[in-house]
């Protein structure tokens, strides 16, 4: 339904009351989606309420028409491409602010950099889509490549390959959604190879 009603909105139709609240109560659900993701904390650094979003959402999905309306024939969940679009939008504005407040907490070195917490978040979201699309052999290779192990269970050779698919994935994952190199480096060192090493480790340990 939001699907069509967005189609309609994009081809500068009138909605009528029902449809409007559809759109608008869609918009406002993802936004808080996004916020829920990125930590209200941090939303509320650059915004007060989320209607404030809501709003600035209305006005992306116009400037991105041409994109949205592909997405919607492609087949995905266009539901999950504006909460993507809003949780972007919040953190572009919160990059921004960082370097204001970078600028202005220079003699202050104590306090924490916001742009280390936007670095973190994405780094957790990095780190959660690195473990939905990798293999467990392809996370053990991984693992062993930073341990510096060798596998009693499995030929080096398989290791390989599955080391090699999972650096590919990677890659292929870095550059579709543009992640920078220091929240790849945050990601495998705090929270996604950390967390699958203790794993792999202490199930070796129960086999032994």
């Amino acid at each position: 339904m939001f699907k069509d009603v967005l189609k309609r909105f994009l081809y500068g139709q009138i909605l009528n009351e029902e449809e409007e609240e559809i759109f608008l109560n869609t918009i406002k659900t993802q936004a808080i989606y996004a916020v829920n993701s990125i930590g209200y904390n941090l939303f509320r650094k650059v915004y007060s309420e989320i209607d404030e979003i809501t709003d600035e959402t209305v006005m992306l999905i116009i400037n991105k028409k041409e994109t949205i309306l592909k997405a919607t024939e492609n087949g995905g969940k266009i539901e999950c491409y504006i909460k993507l679009m809003i949780k972007n939008h919040i953190i572009d504005r919160l990059r921004k602010k960082a370097l204001q407040m970078n600028e202005l907490n220079d003699k202050c070195p104590q306090k924490p950099n916001p742009k280390d917490e936007i670095a973190n978040i994405e780094a957790i979201e990095f780190a959660q889509i690195c473990n939905e699309i990798l293999t467990k052999t392809e996370k053990e290779a991984l693992c062993l490549e930073l341990l510096e192990k060798k596998s009693q269970n499995k030929t080096v050779i398989s290791f390989r390959k599955a080391k090699s698919r999972a650096h590919k994935k990677i890659r292929d994952l870095v550059r579709k959604e543009k992640f920078s190199s220091e929240v790849v480096e945050i990601a495998i060192k705090k929270f996604f190879l950390s967390e699958i090493c203790t794993e792999f480790v202490n199930s070796n340990e129960v086999k032994k």
